[in-house]
């Protein structure tokens, strides 16, 4: 047979053949489209616009750092002379606070993240860490805006500065003594009185003591310590050694042995009494329940003890509280009565409210006064210089 013999078609190679390089991923103006990024480790290629967070999420991410610093702006911005009055404990953790979102800030405007190469399981991880931080951040700053404290009022920081001030608080100002430093004096000519401050105690020292007991005194929770120093100053223009405790955080449970160190300073006083006016007294009240030898009174300045003291015949107990108090309540009083020695004395000031005790303005969530605050603090000072000359 005769005739061309047919040729069989070439065959298939097995490969596509790939497409002309230069027309691949451009668009009309020659320029690549969606360039890719290799994944690490993975041999895929991902989507520049995925190698990075989008910019909502990091804006998300940096919000508790930025809260981090806010806060301590703010409290700094609002109590700066309570802060550095008070014991350092409480601005330093503001600053390390601040600190720290700063740091945390500048770590994610620089951080790149790559996309998660570990699966389902490492994101739901990383999440986890993260609401576990931010609940944790969340938790340190309200206790940063919860501690910030009262103020101090003018008068307060008027006998803090050495200062004549008006109210329970009198006097003429004068030079503080050689080798004191940040006191002043204070008083008249004949019961003047050296302000000493440290950064754990103010100290009101009388030119001429005249009697053999000092007083130790714990402030409220979260209260100035200027703010007690014109009810205080009368005793110690009295002739009476007075020290109040700077607690960290202004947190008297925080310092209830402060009380041994001013003893210990001023072996000169023989006799003391410790107090303090609410959470401060309930500090005071657990020193003493501690049978320090040196320590032979307890004033309660709307307060009361946690622990029974009773049986304590060796102690002389002053209680003084307000009938209008809105925290510590006529009742909490009365309930205290079986916890105090039989011999204690309770004193009640008519109209007094638990801010009276104390020169830091009103407190939310505090009764109503019916009386002035200037008559309260006569009578709160009255009783308390009684406990003292109970001692001598």
């Amino acid at each position: 047979m005769t005739g061309t013999p047919d040729v069989p078609p070439p065959a298939a190679s097995g490969r596509r053949s790939a497409p002309h390089a230069s027309g691949a991923g451009k668009d009309s103006s020659g320029l690549e489209k969606n360039p890719a990024v290799p994944a690490r480790g993975s041999g895929r290629a991902v989507p520049r616009a995925a190698a990075d967070p989008p910019s909502r999420l990091r804006l998300i991410a940096v919000l508790p750092s930025a809260a981090c610093v806010a806060v301590p702006v703010w409290v700094v911005a609002t109590r700066w002379p309570s802060l550095v009055a008070a014991h350092p404990a409480y601005p330093v953790t503001l600053g390390v606070v601040a600190l720290a979102g700063t740091l945390a800030i500048v770590r994610t405007a620089r951080r790149r993240r790559a996309p998660t190469r570990a699966g389902h399981r490492t994101g739901w991880i990383a999440w986890t860490g993260r609401v576990a931080g931010a609940l944790v951040t969340a938790a340190v700053l309200f206790a940063l805006v919860w501690l910030r404290p009262f103020p101090a009022g003018e008068t307060a920081v008027a006998v803090s500065e050495g200062r004549s001030g008006s109210g329970t608080a009198s006097g003429t100002a004068g030079t503080p003594p050689e080798g004191s430093s940040g006191s002043g004096t204070a008083g008249t000519a004949a019961g003047a009185v050296a302000v000493v401050h440290s950064p754990t105690r103010i100290e009101l020292r009388p030119s001429v003591p005249r009697g053999r007991s000092g007083l130790v005194f714990y402030p409220g929770a979260r209260v100035d310590p200027r703010a007690y120093l014109p009810l205080l100053r009368p005793l110690a223009e009295r002739g009476h050694l007075v020290a109040v405790v700077k607690a960290p955080f202004d947190f008297a449970l925080l310092a209830t042995g402060a009380a041994a160190d001013v003893l210990d300073d001023h072996p000169e006083v023989s006799r003391w009494v410790v107090g303090g006016h609410s959470l401060g007294g309930v500090a005071a009240s657990q020193y003493v329940s501690g049978h320090d030898g040196r320590v032979g009174g307890l004033l309660l300045w709307a307060s009361y003890p946690v622990d029974d003291l009773s049986g304590r015949t060796d102690l002389s107990v002053s209680s003084v509280s307000g009938d209008r108090d809105g925290f510590t309540t006529p009742e909490d009083i009365r309930a205290s009565r079986e916890l105090l020695p039989a011999a204690t004395r309770f004193v009640t000031v008519p109209g007094a409210v638990h801010a009276f005790f104390g020169d830091y303005g009103p407190q939310p969530g505090d009764g109503e006064p019916a009386t002035t605050r200037a008559a309260a603090q006569r009578e709160i000072v009255a009783a308390s210089a009684a406990a003292l000359a109970a001692l001598g």
